[in-house]
């Protein structure tokens, strides 16, 4: 019944047997019992395996919804706004400040250009 989903779980992580029986805690032969359907895994494999890898627990059991749970977000959305409102005014102030560094070194250089054709003292 969980064999293929096992399977589906360990080639999404790239992982062999006995590195998903090393991570579970158990030995290989007994993940491999698993993944043949030979043998059921404890509930609680199944528990920490979702808690650990965020697999939907639905899906491993009942075959509902996506294999793995959203991710979460710890921002609250007011955090989000705020901190894309505080990029938004540091990118405000680095153009200022750059528009002013341009303008002042046109400005210089537009002042000593002057000076060297005696225009201006």
């Amino acid at each position: 019944m969980f064999g293929a989903k096992l399977k589906k779980i360990r080639n999404h992580f790239s992982a062999t047997q006995d590195k998903m029986a090393e991570f579970l805690g158990i030995g290989t032969r007994t993940y491999t019992s698993y993944e043949r359907n030979e043998n059921n895994p404890p509930y609680s494999m199944l528990v920490s395996l979702c808690k650990n890898q965020n697999v939907n627990l639905n899906w491993l059991i009942a075959d509902v919804g996506n294999m793995f749970n959203p991710p979460e977000y710890n921002d609250s959305f007011e955090e989000i706004f705020e901190n894309i409102e505080n990029h938004r005014k540091n990118i405000e102030n680095e153009k200022q400040s750059s528009y002013n560094a341009t303008k002042n070194f046109l400005r210089d250089e537009v002042r000593q250009i002057l000076k060297d054709e005696g225009i201006i003292k």
